[in-house]
Formats: C-alpha cells, sequence, structure tokens
C-alpha cells in the first residue's frame, strides 16, 4: 500500500493506494489513512473570481485532468469526490466519502466507456452549460445537465451544478490535483 498526499492549496489530503501504476483506477484502490469516516476542513469556500473562456476548446483542454473537491446536494450532507477527464471526452467518477452514493449522487462510480461529457455552449454571463451520461450498467444510462460551469485561478478550480431534470442542483466544487 502506497500513501498519497494531494496539496490542495494550503491543505494536504493522504490516502493509502493499492495500485501503483494506475492509483485512479477504482474507488477500491484509495482509503483515507486516517479511518473510512474521514472529515477534510478548511477547504475555501470561495474561489474568487471566474475566468473569462472565450470558446469551448479551452474549456475542453482545461477540465482534462484529475480534480479532487466537494460534492453538495440538497438532499445529504456534503462529500468528497474524484474526477478525471479525458482526452476522448470521457470521465472517471469516485466518492471517497464512504457515504454509500456514488459521486454524482445516482448511477454508478467507476470506469466504464458510457461515461461522456460535453460542453455545449458559453452564456452571456461566461458559464458554460453541457451534458453528462451517468451509467447505471452497460445498457442503462441517462443524459443530464451540467450548468453554470466556471474556472478559477488559472484554470486550478472549477465549480458547476449537475441536474437530473428539475433535481437538483447537485454542485461540485473541484480542485485541479495534476496540472
Amino acid at each position: 500500500m502506497k500513501t498519497y498526499a494531494f496539496v490542495i492549496g494550503v491543505f494536504i489530503l493522504f490516502f493509502a493506494c493499492s495500485d501503483k501504476k494506475n492509483p485512479i483506477k477504482s474507488k477500491e484502490n484509495f482509503e483515507p489513512v486516517s479511518s473510512p469516516d474521514y472529515t477534510i476542513v478548511n477547504l475555501p469556500e470561495a474561489f474568487g473570481t471566474p475566468m473569462t473562456i472565450s470558446n469551448l476548446s479551452e474549456a475542453y483542454s482545461n477540465i482534462k485532468g484529475i480534480w479532487f473537491g466537494t460534492v453538495t446536494t440538497p438532499w445529504v450532507k456534503p462529500y468528497h469526490v474524484i474526477l478525471e477527464f479525458n482526452d476522448n471526452n470521457l470521465f472517471k467518477s469516485f466518492n471517497i466519502t464512504n457515504n454509500g452514493f456514488p459521486s454524482f449522487y445516482y448511477g454508478m462510480d467507476g470506469d466504464t466507456l458510457n461515461k461522456e461529457f460535453a460542453f455545449k455552449n458559453i452564456l452571456s454571463d461566461g458559464s458554460i452549460e453541457g451534458k453528462m451520461e451517468i451509467v447505471f450498467s452497460a445498457h442503462n444510462t441517462r443524459m443530464d445537465q451540467i450548468t453554470d460551469l466556471f474556472f478559477y485561478n488559472n484554470y486550478k478550480n472549477v465549480m458547476f451544478d449537475f441536474w437530473h431534470y428539475e433535481y437538483g442542483p447537485i454542485s461540485f466544487k473541484l480542485y485541479k490535483l495534476n496540472y
């Protein structure tokens, strides 16, 4: 078991990982060093002023990577996730809080070819809207909406809301782990 430390500003998050070659491969590879019931404290509440994005290509190139952060929903206490967006517009997602919910509150965590994301528009307020495909099983997926996506701090942070029809928002506040 190898221990990893993710530095987020002045905060350090420690994880033990069993897969040295591909630590983001699956949720089962991660466990908090202290206990399954850990808490992460003092994450900044605000990122400051959103960046101005001139085109969707800029958004695609800067969303790619591994992100850590907090998810809030109207239904459960905040929890922590790791998301990875890749070059093929696919994503992986892992809830690392061990609270029984997947990272998008419903669907499945992990890595599957059906988990796609797409940006559609840059709105007049500078936010990006798009869609993400949530996987329930190999042949059962649901395309839902991304709204209010903003980048901050030279692409080191991103925030967005996720909606299933009118249910939500499921709000993501993420810190880039590799840049």
